[in-house]
């Protein structure tokens, strides 16, 4: 089964989750073991954990670990945390896989291997799609078609299993790809940008977000999200379907 690799402060790091499932254990036999020798590990150093927007962050740029919406922090094992891990664990077994995770999640490789005794059963795998599809609808305001094709991808790559077969099953959007950003329809309504914005959010298609703006249950059916980080600047961007013309010029 595939690890995938998690990137964060610039270091290769593990999940709860994955480091219970490369040591055959539960999450809370990792949780319990913490707790009780918390004064053991420094934070920085043997774990990351973050809160509010950097969660935020990392739920976005990494999908596929399906951070719930609900989680206020989320624990992330650098090496040295992973080792005092194996070292409470304190099997031959868990030493084996700390070499393992060593030789290959800590260096840079697209994924880690690690031999586990269990495959995933196709059920779990539309179970896992199922999941990773709501998670982006409710982080991205995605359309469902959308969502579930960029899951299916997803879920596949993780558990290393070519789903292109399910994709075909996927049925056609019952709605026009967004394409025009705010500036594009207002050349086909003859508005400027900020008026557009200004019809958009009269007709309860859009709401002002801080300095973006946001879709309205409403807008779903004209337009759809895509989120951008510039580096210095994130949020969100609208593009508008067709229909949204005929709406705006009557």
């Amino acid at each position: 089964m595939n690890l995938m690799p998690v990137e964060y402060s610039d270091e290769r790091v593990l999940t709860t989750e994955q480091l219970a499932q490369a040591y055959e254990c539960s999450t809370e036999n990792i949780k319990r073991n913490f707790g009780n020798n918390k004064e053991r590990f420094e934070e920085g150093k043997h774990y990351f954990k973050p809160e509010g927007e950097d969660l935020n962050i990392l739920r976005g740029k990494n999908i596929y670990l399906q951070i719930s919406p609900m989680a206020r922090t989320f624990y992330l094992w650098t090496k040295r945390g992973v080792a005092r891990h194996s070292k409470m664990l304190g099997t031959d077994k868990a030493w084996e896989v700390f070499e393992t995770l060593e030789e290959n999640c800590f260096t840079k490789r697209e994924n880690i291997q690690i031999p586990v005794q269990s495959r995933i059963t196709f059920s779990g795998i539309l179970h896992d799609v199922e999941e990773s599809k709501t998670l982006i609808q409710k982080i991205y305001g995605t359309q469902e078609g959308i969502a579930t094709a960029h899951a299916t991808t997803m879920v596949g790559k993780f558990h290393g299993y070519d789903l292109s077969p399910l994709q075909k099953l996927i049925p056609p959007a019952e709605h026009e790809t967004g394409y025009m950003n705010a500036s594009q329809v207002g050349v086909k309504v003859s508005q400027s940008a900020r008026k557009v914005n200004q019809m958009l959010i009269d007709n309860g298609l859009q709401v002002k977000d801080g300095k973006g703006y946001r879709l309205t249950d409403k807008g779903k059916l004209y337009g759809e999200e895509f989120p951008y980080d510039t580096g210095k600047h994130s949020g969100y961007q609208i593009k508008w379907n067709e229909k949204v013309i005929g709406l705006l010029i009557h």
